[in-house]
């Protein structure tokens, strides 16, 4: 049964270990050669064929294969295994513990997970330092590279916070989106809080619950305080429940917030009356836009969103029109109508960019490819300040290259100490 969920069903299954059995003949015949890394244990020589061919390997050594480009891709033959706890435990460290799937693709994709010793994670738990709300408490999961501690004393990082989705934890948007993996790599600190209700962030603003975005600033402050975090460079995204918390935090506190790189967002939702203004949660719409009337803020967005979303193609009246002619107007970027559902154009994206370029991903997902949508604002020199990027064939997830995209684009801004931009 898990070698034939394995080969006809790949986007349900991170990894198997199968001790005896076979793929069946009718198996082979629906199977759709995806990748499964696999340990296989007395079974037959059609069966280790096709393993082999699926997950795109080449021979190591006698009982072992490896793709290429992503040694995660594997098939291992134990010719001797049992159900021993030795053995099962090897099974959890080598393997099972390694990988992960992710809906990025068709048949999802072969990822690797987190280690958080690793990449010196530290945990906040019911922490009170924050200070806001009468001193309730938060947890967060903080990320220092190595290569910040080895800075000169006094050089100011970088900080990236990023919202977990919906039901969601620090640790698992940690190794989701992997931004403290980017840190160690470009210099710059990065922060996974936890949702004041330990389960989704409260976008809405609703007053009978916590104000997440408080949370947010009262967070960055910290950070700012108490680590080398050069204030004029804090940068937020987030996924699901989380990109909407992050464009809810820019919204709110823009002067904090350098730019913005959310990914896949359902908000701020369908309309719940006649009018183009009915809508339940336009809250922090309206803070912007009241805070814009005493200085004209801008702020960069780098928005990130799948085709097998909810929301694709983008139509008039959908979450994903709403957000982004909100973000357009609060960037100077002229509005244009959205086509209605039943006239739609090409490319599905609602409104196209002022221009278009078409991006792939790195060598390891070579299927993987983005439509970047650049709108650009009506000044005398205009600025590139908001992006829609279609990921193609990307669900609910967040696909390897969508945070490295996103820093690529975010890294350049910088937030002055009088409101303004600075771009690099």
């Amino acid at each position: 049964m898990a070698l034939s969920m394995a080969a006809c069903k790949p986007q349900n299954v991170a990894a198997v270990l199968a001790i005896g059995g076979e793929l069946s003949e009718k198996s082979l015949k629906k199977a759709v050669y995806a990748p499964v890394p696999i340990w296989l244990c007395d079974t037959n020589e059609d069966t280790v064929s096709y393993f082999v061919r699926a997950n795109e390997t080449h021979k190591l050594h006698e009982n072992r294969w490896e793709c290429p480009f992503n040694q995660l891709q594997c098939v291992e033959i134990h010719p001797e295994a049992d159900m021993c706890p030795v053995f099962l435990e090897k099974v959890w460290k080598e393997l099972f513990r390694k990988v992960r799937r992710t809906n990025t693709g068709r048949f999802g994709n072969v990822m690797h997970r987190t280690d958080i010793a690793k990449y010196n994670g530290e945990y906040f738990i019911e922490n009170t330092e924050l200070g806001d709300q009468n001193g309730m408490p938060h947890t967060w999961l903080t990320f220092v590279p190595d290569s910040v501690k080895s800075m000169p004393e006094g050089t100011k990082v970088p900080l990236m916070l990023f919202f977990h989705g919906g039901s969601d934890n620090p640790e698992e948007a940690a190794e989701m989106a992997g931004f403290h993996e980017i840190g160690e790599r470009e210099g710059f600190i990065t922060v996974y809080p936890w949702g004041s209700n330990r389960c989704s962030w409260n976008i809405f603003m609703n007053d009978n619950e916590p104000d997440d975005a408080a949370y947010s600033a009262a967070l960055i402050k910290y950070m700012v305080v108490n680590y080398p975090v050069d204030p004029s460079r804090i940068y937020l995204s987030g996924f699901s429940n989380g990109s909407s918390q992050a464009m809810v935090t820019a919204m709110v506190y823009p002067e904090l917030i350098a730019a913005i790189c959310p990914i896949d967002g359902n908000w701020p939702g369908e309309r719940v009356g006649p009018s183009e203004v009915d809508y339940a949660d336009i809250r922090p719409m309206a803070l912007a836009m009241s805070k814009k009337e005493k200085y004209d803020y801008r702020m960069p967005v780098w928005y990130t969103y799948g085709t097998r979303e909810p929301s694709y193609p983008v139509f008039r009246g959908s979450t994903q029109q709403h957000q982004y002619d909100f973000w357009k107007q609060y960037n100077h970027i002229p509005v244009k109508k959205t086509p209605e559902k039943g006239n739609l154009v090409t490319g599905g994206v609602g409104v196209p960019g002022d221009e278009t370029e078409i991006r792939y991903s790195s060598g390891r997902f070579a299927e993987h490819w983005y439509s970047v949508n650049r709108f650009y604002s009506d000044d005398p020199e205009p600025i590139n300040l908001y992006n829609y990027i279609m990921m193609h064939d990307k669900g609910h997830e967040i696909a390897e290259m969508d945070p490295y995209f996103g820093w690529e684009y975010v890294k350049h801004f910088r937030r002055k100490k009088d409101g303004s931009l600075e771009i690099n």
